[in-house]
């Protein structure tokens, strides 16, 4: 009887996936003989590692991405409630104050509205902005009660570009090449591994010794992908597999500066009304649960 595990490429998979199926055949390599496998094994071995570690440093630090995503909503907070606070300070009694008011908001209106602005643009929309508003005379800042939500602004705008200084400073840079090139390496080491089990199998097969387990596990698995890339393109085709989500906005809290500022700015916020293999990700969990 001949045996021999079916050809199978995961050029096709995203780079995770491919991850997955080969955690999945290292997992299976466990009942192979050394004599077998050769070099080629912990050649293998060693492109999976580096794969593994290629998608760490691409995918990044998950806190860090949490503390950037909190420090752009703050700017974006202390930029909105403080320009709330400002409209309703022109409105003030006191001529005064109404004045001053209306001074500092003239500033904030000579800028583009940055709710529809990418990252880098709001930050660069923000430095001009923050820039203008410390030329404003201090006098006028006090009399409009608005210092603290300046420096809220100045403040929350600082905490943005640290928070991201600090997730490009932790994240060695590694492109779309590189990645590339690992999960290339991981494929011709998995090729090269089957290559070898698959001759020595061809010699062997007649033997009553021979074990073929891997070359029937293997098999099996790469059936199973195939049964669920179908069934999951047809999900696609039909739309059954959409995916609904919302983006609730919230507001934040003002900065608090006693009297009048705190007080008003309560009145501010209160006036601005290739296709997915399934499996091999998830067997491959099971795989590394297995082997470790």
């Amino acid at each position: 009887m001949t045996y021999e595990v079916t050809q199978f490429s995961t050029y096709q998979f995203a780079s995770n996936e491919a991850l997955g199926f080969h955690n999945h055949i290292l997992a299976e390599t466990s009942v192979l003989p050394e004599a077998t496998t050769g070099k080629v094994l912990s050649e293998y071995r060693a492109a999976v590692e580096e794969l593994k570690v290629m998608l760490k440093n691409t995918q990044g630090d998950v806190s860090l991405d949490e503390l950037v995503k909190a420090a752009d909503k703050r700017r974006d907070d202390a930029y909105f409630n403080g320009l709330a606070y400002l409209t309703v300070m022109t409105k003030s009694v006191s001529e005064e104050v109404s004045a001053a008011a209306t001074a500092i908001k003239a500033v904030f209106d000579k800028f583009p509205d940055i709710r529809k602005a990418n990252n880098n643009t709001e930050t660069g929309v923000l430095e001009n902005l923050l820039e203008d508003l410390g030329a404003i005379d201090k006098a006028t800042m006090k009399l409009a009660a608005f210092t603290p939500w300046f420096q809220e602004l100045e403040g929350a705008q600082k905490a943005f570009v640290d928070a991201v200084h600090n997730k490009i400073a932790s994240n060695p840079v590694k492109t779309g090449n590189d990645l590339k090139t690992a999960k290339a390496n991981c494929e011709n080491a998995y090729k090269a591994l089957i290559k070898r089990v698959n001759a020595v199998a061809e010699l062997e097969s007649d033997n009553d010794k021979f074990d073929p387990t891997f070359i029937n596990n293997v098999n099996a698995f790469i059936e199973s992908l195939k049964v669920n890339t179908k069934t999951k393109s047809t999900k696609k085709s039909d739309g059954s597999d959409a995916d609904e989500s919302s983006d609730p906005e919230s507001v934040a809290e003002a900065p608090a500066d006693g009297g009048a500022s705190e007080s008003a700015a309560s009145s501010a916020e209160n006036a601005s009304g290739n296709v997915v293999a399934g499996t091999a990700v998830g067997v491959a969990g099971a795989a590394e649960t297995a082997s470790a």
